[in-house]
């Protein structure tokens, strides 16, 4: 949430940020109730969040893949968390032949991004399926 600012923000930031503390942990929510809350908040500091649980309620892997990755660009936490489900997705599903055509990276690429961005509790995670992937030292 820090990096959000949803708790400083204006009205709108700190309305978003009710909504998404409603529904966290997202188990029971429902995928259309979070592009609807994404849609509502746009413009908001947690519009990417709403986004990004959106995605991560598609229960198909390669159709979460592809909408993880128009979330993946940028620093936010939504496209830390984007990256870092590209990356255990692409372990999972990089044998599969749309993996490749669908134009994904590969899952070091993924784990690489999120080693390098800002501060994240993600960070240690990543770097140990780097390491488990023989991707170096994760640095």
């Amino acid at each position: 949430m820090e990096v959000n600012h949803a708790l400083t923000g204006d009205q709108r930031d700190q309305d978003a940020f009710q909504e998404y503390m409603k529904n966290w942990p997202f188990a029971a929510a429902d995928k259309q109730e979070l592009i609807a809350l994404a849609t509502g908040y746009e413009g908001t500091e947690l519009a990417g969040n709403f986004r990004l649980r959106a995605a991560l309620a598609e229960r198909d892997g390669l159709a979460r893949a592809m909408k993880l990755r128009h979330l993946a660009d940028g620093t936010d936490d939504a496209a830390i968390i984007a990256n870092y489900e590209l990356g255990r997705l692409g372990m999972m599903l990089a044998d599969d032949p749309a993996w490749e055509v669908m134009d994904l990276a590969s899952a070091e690429t993924y784990f690489r991004i999120v080693i390098s961005a800002p501060e994240n509790p993600y960070r240690p995670s990543a770097e140990r399926y780097l390491l488990r992937l023989g991707g170096g030292d994760g640095g």
